[in-house]
């Protein structure tokens, strides 16, 4: 009998399969023989086929045997009542076809599915890939136009693919049989879109995603304004930013107060806070009441030594 059977199955092997199962690895794989009840004369036989190498897995004949291919020892489980095949904690190794022959009175019947297993899907990651400025036509505007250009990737897998999101709409998506390289997906955006835009990585049995945060890699473009200094013929005196190496040479905003004038960079003032603006404010201040104490001792000191030098003529003039 078993002899007909295995004649059997070769012959039907190069039939379709009934069923696809897609599964994710690490979970149970179920696959139904659609038989209600093992009642009477059922035999129940589980082959598995992968490329060239077929094996058994499962069978019932009045009492289970599950014990056939070592590689699904331990993990393979036979439905007493319907027959069904159980197997956990799948991988990627038990893709393949998985056949069930089932004989009730005499009567030959099978049931097809071809497995595959995936693994999860990676996380995506966004990375800002360069500015570009962008000249308006001719006519039109003078205004330069920036634009962020990022790249989303992740890595490549069976069936893996990427796609850019505005919102709920999918704008692009990208795949590749190439499975040595990893998944990337550029885009482009003016630097002040207020749209919300995510990366998904997605394969049959799972998917992920990553919200865009504009601002951090699309900051707002801020142009160095260009103002002429004041016309002044006193000295400048330069003063090195807090909180760096650089020391800004490049005056364009000019004050003045009793005593000196001193020219700020617009640089470090776009890079320096408002207490580090304050600071110089004050430190200013402070050099220009030391100036004012310091000539006003000075002429002091000048009336004294005047004073003292008449005082000594007068003195001599009397001794004479």
């Amino acid at each position: 009998m078993w002899i007909l059977i295995l004649f059997f199955i070769i012959v039907e092997a190069a039939g379709e399969a009934d069923d696809i199962v897609k599964v994710m690895e690490g979970s149970l794989l179920r696959l139904n023989t659609d038989a209600r009840q093992l009642k009477g004369n059922i035999q129940i036989l589980w082959t598995f086929e992968n490329g060239k190498q077929s094996s058994r897995i499962a069978q019932y004949h009045g009492k289970i045997y599950s014990h056939y291919d070592e590689r699904f020892i331990g993990r393979v489980e036979l439905d007493q009542h319907t027959g069904s095949l159980n197997i956990s904690n799948v991988s990627t190794d038990d893709s393949g076809l998985y056949k069930a022959l089932i004989v009730i009175n005499k009567q030959i019947s099978t049931k097809k599915y071809k497995v595959d297993v995936y693994a999860p899907v990676s996380v995506p990651d966004i990375k800002s890939s360069s500015h570009e400025t962008m000249q308006q036509p001719p006519g039109t505007s003078q205004n330069m136009d920036e634009f962020c250009s990022l790249v989303c990737s992740v890595k490549n897998n069976r069936d893996v693919f990427i796609s850019w999101y505005k919102g709920e709409e999918i704008m692009n998506q990208s795949s590749s049989f190439d499975l040595s390289i990893n998944l990337s997906l550029p885009l482009k955006l003016h630097y002040n879109d207020t749209e919300s835009y995510s990366c998904t990585a997605a394969n049959p049995v799972s998917n992920k995603s990553i919200r865009l945060h504009t601002k951090h890699f699309c900051p707002h473009y801020e142009g160095k304004t260009t103002q002429k200094s004041l016309p002044t013929t006193t000295t400048s005196v330069q003063l090195p930013c807090l909180n760096t190496d650089k020391t800004f040479t490049e005056n364009e905003y000019v004050y003045e107060n009793d005593s000196s004038r001193i020219s700020w960079s617009t640089d470090c003032l776009q890079h320096c806070g408002d207490v580090e603006v304050l600071i110089r404010l004050i430190l200013s201040v402070l050099v220009g009441i030391a100036t004012i104490v310091f000539l006003v001792e000075h002429m002091r000191s000048t009336q004294k030594t005047i004073i003292s030098s008449d005082d000594e003529m007068c003195m001599r003039h009397q001794k004479v």
